[in-house]
C-alpha cells in the first residue's frame, strides 16, 4: 500500500535506528531532514509497507482516521475536527 501523491519528491532513505545499531530504509519526503525521518519513525508514522517503512503509508492511515472522525461527528460542530 504505497501511496503516490508527490512520488516524485519521496525517496527511500537510510537513518540509524533510534532503539538499535541497525541502519533502516524509510520513504519519506526528500526535504526532510534525518531528524524529521528519525521521528516520523519514533512516532509511528513510518508503517511497514511491503519491507519498508513508508511515511506516505502513515500519513493516508491518519488521514483515514481523521475523515472517519469528521463523519461521526454528524454535523456537531463540537465534535468536527
Amino acid at each position: 500500500m504505497s501511496s503516490t501523491f508527490g512520488a516524485d519528491q519521496w525517496r527511500v532513505r537510510t537513518i540509524d535506528s533510534f532503539d538499535t545499531d541497525d541502519v533502516i530504509g524509510v520513504r519519506a519526503p526528500e526535504a526532510w531532514s534525518d531528524d524529521a525521518v528519525a521521528d516520523a519513525v519514533r512516532t509511528g508514522l513510518a508503517v511497514d509497507s511491503d519491507g519498508v517503512l513508508d511515511v506516505s503509508v502513515g500519513i493516508e492511515i491518519v488521514v483515514g482516521a481523521l475523515a472517519a472522525w469528521g463523519d461521526l461527528s454528524d454535523g456537531d460542530p463540537a465534535l468536527a475536527p
